[in-house]
């Protein structure tokens, strides 16, 4: 439960917020 959500925020904002790329 701990990292499905962390999974979906950063999934959620595809934005230059979150640079996984």
């Amino acid at each position: 439960m701990g990292v499905d959500f962390h999974c979906q925020e950063i999934k959620r904002p595809a934005g230059p917020e979150f640079p996984l790329n």
